[in-house]
């Protein structure tokens, strides 16, 4: 159950960062900020301070396989496999990912629908929530994608794919059907990972301060 529930959380914020005013049918109403030293203490991550621990439980308790299971931690659904022959790219430079979308005929797709003017959203997140990229690759006619990532630090990454296809190649099973589909790659070197910092305390309510105090808030702890 919990391995469950933290991957329906993972697929509910990989698919936020997607949201905007749109009125369409995948419309979504929460936008995602990634959790770094920076970001420590910012108000706005609360809930995601509470989600990293959720999702580094999953990490541990399940490992980070690429057939692991749960909403949008598998690169197979239904018929549709996120595939690529990439293990690993090198560490602290600009690099290419390519990779397909298979559909249940097992040939490339090359259909999809266009979601926030895009056909493909492809999202990258190292185990530790400390590094994050969003992409829009570029398909080719053969439905071949590449993504083109910003230096990737040394660590496990896992890669995500939001994708809508329209008809496939084949009978069109899974049309009009929102994937969240992931495959896991490993980027060589000496990996350090960061602890996710603890939430700071809500200030207190006017009821409990102190009259002679009321335009004076205490000073948050920072770190």
């Amino acid at each position: 159950m919990a391995i469950q529930s933290a991957a329906s959380a993972l697929t509910w914020v990989i698919l936020a960062e997607r949201s905007g005013p749109s009125s369409s049918k995948k419309d979504r109403s929460v936008s995602l900020s990634v959790v770094n030293r920076r970001h420590a203490h910012s108000p706005g991550v609360a809930w995601l301070l509470a989600l990293c621990a959720v999702l580094l439980g999953l990490f541990l308790m399940h490992g980070m396989d690429d057939g692991a299971a749960g909403d949008g931690l598998a690169a197979e659904k239904d018929g549709y496999r996120l595939g690529s022959r990439a293990t690993s790219l090198p560490a602290g430079q600009p690099a290419s990912y390519t990779f397909t979308v298979t559909g249940p005929d097992g040939k490339p797709v090359t259909d999809f629908a266009v979601d926030q003017t895009k056909k493909l959203h492809f999202y990258a997140i190292r185990s530790d929530l400390t590094g994050y990229q969003h992409l829009h690759p570029a398909m080719a006619a053969d439905g071949t994608w590449t993504a083109d990532f910003a230096a990737l630090q040394p660590g496990t990454w896992r890669l995500y794919a939001s994708f809508t296809p329209n008809t496939g190649t084949g009978t069109g099973t899974g049309t009009g059907t929102d994937f969240l589909l992931s495959r896991t790659i490993t980027i060589p070197g000496d990996a350090t990972t960061t602890p996710c910092p603890r939430p700071r305390p809500p200030p207190p309510s006017t009821a409990t301060r102190s009259p002679s105090k009321a335009n004076s808030w205490p000073a948050w702890p920072t770190n």
